[in-house]
């Protein structure tokens, strides 16, 4: 077996940790290089009232880690109240790890895509749909960051459910500059390595900073070098965004841990 490479984890520095741990008890060597940095926005008025009043929706929608930690956390929990009949939308391992933080006793009530499925807004449609108490649900709220998808909020609605919004945070995309571009100098002259991809905003961002370093060689090192996406979206924006070695695989830690292995047998 060759030596494992290097992997670059590029998730946001807030959701980073719990995946470098993990890698490194693999025994994977990691660099962080987050492409997004994500920071809570000032609730407006009309944000305010919907997160003091969670009380009144059927179902509640958090898009991210991010949103359940900008959401709850500024929330004094004695005054929280929940609904004793509410659904509450999750994406991935890394928002119900979070909502266990703020809310361990709401696990009942929560609505995930299936674990073989893409973290995405369609395979949450599809496990709504297959339930029956989707027939009483009349207000919801999408909890989330600005900008993103409408197709959760547009499926809400055209079953004539009302749909709030509370954006609580943004997205920054990393920004080109020397100590950024020294960074892909070390990484396209550091022998073998692998990037984990998450987001597509973050990908084609990413292959930006390689566009414009103005290196032919290391633009060729860097789009020539694995990248793994478990999304189709993220592989599309990947192979927009230049790369040539785009691998799909399955969301969780050991669908990561086999494509990684099969990149070192």
């Amino acid at each position: 077996m060759s030596a494992k490479p290097l992997v670059v984890v590029t998730r946001p520095a807030e959701q980073a940790a719990a995946l470098q741990q993990q890698l490194q008890t693999w025994d994977y060597p990691v660099l962080l290089m987050p492409l997004l940095t994500i920071e809570p926005v000032p609730w407006s008025d009309q944000t305010r009232t919907h997160l003091q009043q969670l009380h009144q929706y059927d179902f509640i929608h958090f898009s991210s880690p991010n949103a359940i930690r900008y959401a709850l956390e500024p929330l004094d929990s004695k005054t929280v109240h929940w609904g004793k009949h509410q659904r509450i939308g999750l994406m991935g391992d890394g928002s119900r790890d979070m909502m266990r933080h703020y809310y361990p006793e709401s696990e009942p009530c929560w609505i995930c895509p299936e674990q073989d499925q893409p973290w995405d807004s369609e395979a949450l449609i599809r496990v709504m749909q297959q339930q029956s108490w989707m027939k009483d649900i009349r207000r919801a709220l999408l909890v989330k960051g600005q900008g993103g998808r409408e197709l959760l909020a547009a499926w809400l609605r055209a079953q004539a459910i009302t749909v709030d919004h509370a954006l609580v945070y943004s997205r920054r995309c990393l920004q080109f500059t020397a100590e950024v571009e020294a960074r892909l100098q070390s990484l396209a002259h550091n022998g073998r390595q692998v990037w984990l991809l998450s987001s597509s905003e973050a990908t084609l961002a990413l292959g930006q900073l390689i566009q414009q370093s103005g290196d032919v060689e290391l633009q060729s090192r860097c789009w020539q070098a694995p990248v793994l996406v478990t999304h189709e979206r993220v592989a599309l924006a990947a192979q927009q965004a230049g790369f040539t070695q785009v691998i799909k695989c399955r969301p969780g830690e050991q669908a990561l841990k086999a494509a990684l292995e099969s990149l070192h047998v």
